[in-house]
């Protein structure tokens, strides 16, 4: 058998190298291009689900700028509360502006009471939900930083707070179901500290207590040198006026409440 020429030999392992190598580089092209076609199919879905997420988010903004503006005993009391600080930062008191939000304020009656008549648990909804495009306030958070007394002295308004009021009463009374001898214990502490005749004792009591201090002072202790204890009653008549202004500024604002929020108070 005759042995084939090493030139033979060589040119065919010189065509098998070739083709190995262009095999190699035929599948890395195949898996550049697969590659390429799934990175292709992650970015579309990618850009696909960033479309929805932005549909979605436009959805609900136009469903929370809908719901802004279709509830009109909110925005009755937005531009109530507008006309008023705008009353309060004018030097000239402007008859239209009062006039105006006199209507607002009638506006955002009539609509409280409207729906109240034809359905309270929808009313109710309507006082408490936050609006978010208005720092998360509420109709009864408007009224009540606003001091609306004739919109608080609505029906729909007492009987929620009362409502309120009262579930704060059975939760509490739940809870002394739980544990009746410490919260018999701390009610029987709350009622003497809270009751009248104790209230009246320990003013009596601190009127005495100031007037004995003040004369030792001015009998006795009056020098050039401010003692302490004049310290002590300079601080403590400041505080007895502001106490005194306090209550005066709460007499003033219960005097301003309607008839029927004095009638049935909350």
């Amino acid at each position: 058998m005759m042995k084939r020429p090493e030139s033979e030999r060589a040119s065919e392992s010189a065509g098998e190298g070739a083709s190995a190598r262009e095999r190699s580089a035929a599948e890395r092209a195949q898996s550049g291009a697969r590659e390429a076609q799934r990175e292709t199919r992650e970015q579309a879905t990618r850009d696909r689900e960033r479309r929805r997420e932005a549909e979605r988010e436009r959805e609900r903004e136009i469903h929370n700028i809908g719901t802004y503006y279709i509830n009109p005993l909110f925005m009755a009391l937005i531009a109530r509360n507008v006309c008023k600080a705008y009353e309060q930062q004018t030097d000239d008191k402007v008859v239209l502006i009062a006039e105006m939000k006199s209507e607002w304020s009638a506006v955002a009656i009539n609509c409280l009471n409207e729906c109240y008549q034809q359905c309270k648990d929808a009313t109710y909804v309507f006082l408490t939900k936050a609006m978010p495009y208005w720092d998360m306030k509420s109709c009864i958070d408007l009224a009540v930083e606003s001091r609306n007394m004739g919109f608080l002295a609505q029906q729909a308004c007492k009987t929620l707070i009362e409502d309120a009021w009262t579930w704060q009463r059975m939760e509490h009374k739940f809870k002394c179901l739980q544990d009746p001898k410490s919260c018999k214990e701390r009610n029987k502490f709350l009622d003497i500290i809270q009751a009248p005749k104790t209230k009246i004792a320990f003013d009596w009591i601190s009127h005495l207590v100031f007037v004995s201090l003040f004369a030792y002072v001015l009998l006795i202790e009056l020098t050039p040198i401010v003692p302490t204890k004049e310290y002590v009653l300079m601080i403590w008549a400041v505080t007895m006026l502001v106490e005194k202004s306090r209550q005066c500024t709460k007499d003033g604002l219960s005097d301003e409440l309607p008839d029927e929020l004095s009638k049935n108070p909350f």
